[in-house]
């Protein structure tokens, strides 16, 4: 704001500065004033702030005074003028300042190579200062990004301040700025370095997510906080308003394997069929498989191999048609065979209860079934009992059982034996005689007795005297009671 003019009459004497203000300086101007100085240290002239003002150094004015050419003098014997303060800052290549006027308060760029000036209204805020260098297939997110034309120039403020997009971040990809580029006042790299790209390997998905409205490079329209895959083999272009939640890699499945699935929303599933929430499903499907982004993996589902000598025992969930082709009700439990199948796969709607072996009745065997199976009604008859006698191998149907003997042998009575049986159920016998229940008697031997499910073995008993022509054995003491 003012010119300072040191003065010392003598060489002995300290300079002191004599102020010249503003009105004077401008009367200089008004009046196309010289300044005569009478000191040999600064010949020549040099220009004073204003049109037409100089001040001259003639060697023949040495001692003098100063004088103006409008006619005012200064009455000193030597005068040194202090020139408003400078900087000179070098700017390397690739290198940027920041300077602030402090009169306008506005900051710009400015850009090396170059020797920069800073006059007494500007500050240097920031550098010199390295810029951004993006290397291939690397990218960097910049904060509170400047706004940019169709033409890519930067878009000013009447201030000649640079337009912000305040609260924003902005991707800048190698591609897009091959060249080192400055950030402009207010501009951030967050992070602080540079982010190589990543590459999605084959059979491998990020789950992306939108955090607001916007079209995708691919020109999607996606809503915030959609879901979607970004399948590989590819390389991943980062964008600000999508986040990445997580990796998906495919699933292998071997043979007799199946990838079971859940939706996690109503959706379509690959093969284009529309799953509720919940759903549950197989794919069973040999190689790799993928799960969509509303998909859940729940587990691998490994077959059962059934036998000869094995079957699967399992129940239903729920009301459905089964691989088969049967209608099953929930509750429902049946068996899987060999016949049926040499291997199995669960279904959803199937629980495995276990495995059930063959039961081998041999010559001579026989067994008790309880609640034996009504193949053609379908249906179990409850509360019923069924012989089954060797040679025989039979599954027990879901809901029979073996009678508590169990396997048993059949009686074999020589000629000194007999049987003691009771009638349990009203029958007729093998010699077409009507049992009642509670009737005891007496089968003779020799021969092999097989007890119908209505008869009860009481006891096994032995002659103990042989008469020649009588007609009975008689039986007394000796004997095996089974009751």
């Amino acid at each position: 704001s003012t010119w300072g003019l040191n003065s010392s009459k003598t060489a002995s004497k300290r300079r002191e500065p004599i102020r010249v203000s503003e009105a004077e300086i401008e009367g200089l101007r008004t009046n196309n004033a010289s300044v005569m100085f009478g000191s040999s240290a600064y010949p020549g002239s040099f220009p004073v702030p204003g049109a037409g003002v100089n001040a001259a150094f003639p060697p023949h004015a040495q001692g003098s005074g100063v004088s103006y050419g409008g006619g005012a003098a200064l009455d000193m014997a030597s005068t040194v003028v202090e020139l408003p303060k400078s900087e000179l800052i070098r700017i390397p290549p690739f290198s940027y300042l920041h300077v602030t006027n402090s009169n306008a308060n506005v900051t710009r760029v400015v850009l090396g190579p170059r020797t920069f000036t800073c006059m007494d209204d500007e500050v240097v805020v920031l550098g010199p200062a390295e810029m951004v260098r993006l290397p291939p297939r690397h990218f960097c997110i910049v904060t509170n990004p400047v706004v940019r034309d169709e033409a890519g120039r930067v878009v000013l403020e009447a201030s000649g301040q640079a337009r912000l997009r305040h609260g924003d971040r902005e991707v800048r990809l190698h591609d897009v700025f091959p060249d080192p580029f400055p950030l402009y006042p207010g501009e951030e790299l967050t992070p602080k370095t540079m982010i190589p790209l990543q590459v999605v390997p084959e059979n491998t998905a990020l789950r992306l997510r939108a955090t607001r409205d916007f079209v995708d490079r691919e020109g999607t329209r996606r809503t915030a906080g959609e879901e979607w895959l970004f399948e590989g083999h590819r390389t991943y272009i980062p964008q600000v308003e999508v986040e990445i939640l997580d990796t998906f890699k495919a699933v292998v499945l071997k043979p007799n394997q199946a990838l079971r699935l859940r939706a996690r929303n109503p959706c379509t599933d690959r093969s284009g069929r529309a799953r509720c929430a919940g759903e549950e499903w197989l794919i069973a499907q040999e190689g790799a498989y993928l799960p969509g982004v509303e998909e859940i993996v729940v587990g691998v589902v490994s077959a059962v191999v059934l036998t000869d000598h094995r079957a699967l025992h399992v129940r239903a969930e729920k009301n459905y048609r089964d691989k088969f082709g049967v209608e099953r009700r929930t509750g429902d439990e049946w068996l899987i065979t060999k016949e049926m199948a040499e291997t199995h796969i669960p279904d959803v709607y199937e629980t495995v209860v276990g495995l059930a072996n063959l039961i081998t009745l041999t010559v001579g065997q026989y067994c008790v079934v309880l609640n034996p199976w009504d193949a053609e009604a379908r249906r179990l008859r409850i509360g019923l009992r069924e012989l089954r006698r060797g040679p025989l191998n039979f599954f027990l149907i879901p809901g029979e059982s073996l009678s508590p003997e169990g396997i048993c042998a059949a009686h074999v009575l020589g000629e000194e034996e007999a049987l003691l049986l009771t009638c349990r159920e009203a029958f007729v016998d093998d010699t077409n005689v009507a049992r009642r229940p509670g009737d005891r008697w007496l089968l003779y031997g020799p021969g092999e007795y097989t007890p119908p499910v209505q008869v009860t073995v009481v006891a096994r008993k032995r002659a103990l005297l042989h008469i020649e022509g009588w007609l009975n054995w008689f039986f007394w003491i000796t004997s095996v009671r089974y009751q």
